[in-house]
């Protein structure tokens, strides 16, 4: 179990060090990441999630972001943001890298509540109980 929160941990610092390099992109111009395209960063961060789910499922552990219900309203806000200034940046609307820095600044919180406070919700063994809310 420890190796499986270990790992997650890693994971979601990897997603936050993406989402980084994602927002710096977006909002600044820099000559190192130049060659770096925006879709590049989406395919990492695709890959990352699909490896963080793997690990959920084969170390049989929760995500912690997704356990502690301020960190998870926090972490769904933020991708919401994320999610609206991609739109806008696609559509090359002014001002596209407010909502993706609102957003980044929004799972960054989450990361950071999610080492810091404990799961607000404790999973039942039985197997009777349909909802654990």
């Amino acid at each position: 179990m420890k190796t499986g929160k270990v790992l997650l941990h890693i994971m979601n610092g990897l997603n936050a060090l993406a989402l980084f390099v994602l927002v710096f992109k977006s909002v600044f111009f820099v000559p190192w990441l130049y060659d770096v395209s925006f879709y590049h960063v989406l395919l990492v961060l695709a890959a990352l999630y699909g490896i963080k789910t793997w690990v959920q499922i084969k170390f049989e552990v929760d995500d912690p972001i997704r356990i502690n219900k301020i960190s998870n309203v926090f972490f769904h806000g933020g991708m919401v943001m994320i999610l609206l200034g991609i739109v806008m940046r696609v559509m090359h609307w002014p001002f596209s890298f407010l909502p993706i820095l609102a957003g980044a600044l929004g799972v960054f919180v989450a990361f950071i509540l999610s080492m810091v406070l404990s799961p607000s919700v404790e999973r039942s063994t039985n197997p009777d109980i349909l909802d654990d809310l």
